[in-house]
């Protein structure tokens, strides 16, 4: 709650000039709340790679497929990326220091890799992500069977996009490969 209070000698005009002040900062406020919201486009699904062969199925030609997310932003301005392929190799790398690391997944981690991407049901964005100040940002892209899906991400879209669970285990994956773990 705002109260003003004004002294007999206060003039009509600087009372004045305080309203339009405050009047527009009160318009401010929520054009400033809406730029920083979004519209939920539908759901897109991203193509799914395609699994290994395992001793059970007849060995055969795979399509190739890859998995990659570059993430980048925060307090620190992190710039890192992981990419998976479908012959169960991560890599993961640090753009500020440097350091490369190369993993071979276990069968567990590529089962789970594999099944988040078969389960990710991508909302398309319109546009960027939103302003956001010390957010990541996190660029997704999958190639599988000669089709490409790329789709991009804030800490405030998110949630929201239907990615979550591949973001949040990519970004795990990777920090844990490059803290030597």
């Amino acid at each position: 709650m705002l109260i003003v209070v004004m002294s007999e000698g206060t003039s009509h005009i600087g009372g004045t000039m305080f309203k339009i002040k405050l009047l527009f900062i009160a318009l401010l406020i929520p054009v400033v709340l809406l730029a920083c919201s979004r519209a939920i486009p539908a759901p897109q699904p991203l193509p799914s790679p395609q699994p290994l062969p395992t001793r059970q199925q007849t060995p055969g030609p795979v399509a190739a497929w890859t998995v990659s997310m570059q993430l980048s932003g925060g307090f620190a301005g992190l710039s890192r990326s992981i990419v998976i392929s479908n012959d169960g190799m991560a890599t993961a790398r640090d753009e500020r220091s440097g350091k490369t690391v190369k993993k071979q997944l276990t069968p567990d981690e590529f089962a789970q890799i594999n099944n988040l991407v078969k389960s990710a049901t991508l909302n398309p964005s319109s546009g960027s992500p939103a302003v956001c100040v010390d957010c990541f940002v996190y660029n997704i892209q999958v190639n599988s069977g000669g089709g490409k899906s790329t789709a991009q991400f804030d800490d405030i879209s998110l949630p929201n996009s239907g990615m979550a669970p591949l973001v949040n285990y990519l970004r795990d994956l990777m920090s844990k490969m490059l803290a030597g773990g």
